[in-house]
């Protein structure tokens, strides 16, 4: 049944799009939904580390405060190999001439066998009255099987054999009880010397420097540090996130730590409508890496670090409304 709703709403969303002259009157742009979303797969059955195709596509009405939201959490086991997002285009349609298309598409990927499912995502967006409402996907079941034959199974997989004694002397004894002190310190001294070199970029130096002075610097200090040098794109971005959730609750006081991207934008909106959006789209790009295990290009970090000072230099000096 849910299938069949899905690919209903997924025609539904097609025929308004593409084919609007075949609508009659009894289908008008008043009756559909402030937004519809329809997610598919090109196909609902792989093999262990195989690529497939995963597609969100919106259809939404021009009267609404509506965001394209990335997938970030709820993509599950899956890792994001590449994605694209179309440009926002108009349905076009004779009886929906007032609403948007936009969809994103991501090729995704897994490590691990069974039976999974990409969950339901919840999007909030603001109605003609500013109010809060919800609209949710549809779950989407894809099956992982294993490269190995299963018909091949009993020629595959043996019976453990007997462990065997290995002669030891008493130097060998000595060097195996040594290696795991060795190990111990060897790692006691990178956690030690590399932990202060992270510390260190989100840390106020000077007690009392105003919200957009302890921002740059703290932005300066990640931009010199090799963490996307050694491919540390996600604690990159996580110490990104803070430094700019930590400037928003020195700025506006409101409180961003502990927040959703989400609850950061409505708030807001009500002080700052100019920047919000920029603040918005920012977040969700750290939200991408840290939670969806995506790896950006070079451009995209050099705009989102540019993006992150431009924000802080833009709105030091006041709060526009």
């Amino acid at each position: 049944m849910k299938s069949m709703k899905t690919a209903y709403n997924y025609l539904l969303i097609s025929l308004i799009s593409i084919f609007p002259a075949f609508f009659t009157g009894t289908v008008t742009a008043n009756k559909l939904p402030d937004v519809l979303i329809q997610g598919k797969i090109d196909r609902n059955r792989i093999t262990i580390g195989d690529k497939f195709n995963y597609e969100l596509k919106y259809n939404y009405s021009n009267d609404i405060k509506f965001f394209i939201p990335p997938p970030g959490a709820h993509l599950g086991v899956f890792e994001i190999k590449d994605f694209q997002v179309k440009p926002i285009k108009k349905s076009g349609g004779i009886f929906s001439p007032h609403r948007n298309i936009a969809e994103q598409k991501f090729v995704l990927s897994t490590f691990t066998t069974g039976q999974y499912v990409i969950p339901s995502m919840t999007i909030e967006y603001l109605d003609v009255s500013d109010s809060t409402k919800t609209v949710s996907t549809g779950e989407i079941y894809i099956l992982v099987e294993s490269v190995i034959d299963k018909e091949g199974l009993e020629d595959d997989i043996r019976d453990i054999k007997p462990p065997v004694n290995i002669p030891m002397g008493k130097i060998w004894k000595i060097l195996f009880s040594i290696i795991p002190l060795l190990t111990l310190i060897l790692l006691f001294w990178y956690f030690y010397y590399n932990r202060p070199v992270i510390q260190n970029i989100i840390e106020e130096t000077t007690p009392g420097l105003p919200p957009h002075e302890l921002a740059l610097s703290q932005l300066r200090k990640l931009n010199e540090s090799d963490l996307l040098s050694t491919g540390n794109y996600r604690q990159y971005y996580t110490l990104l996130s803070d430094i700019i959730r930590k400037y928003i609750e020195g700025r506006y006081n409101i409180a961003a730590i502990e927040r959703t991207t989400w609850e950061i934008f409505q708030e807001l909106r009500a002080v700052d409508k100019k920047y919000c959006s920029k603040y918005k789209e920012l977040l969700d790009d750290c939200d991408l890496v840290k939670f969806a295990k995506y790896i950006p290009d070079g451009d995209i970090v050099n705009t989102d670090y540019n993006t992150a000072v431009s924000l802080v230099e833009n709105t030091k000096h006041g709060v526009p409304i």
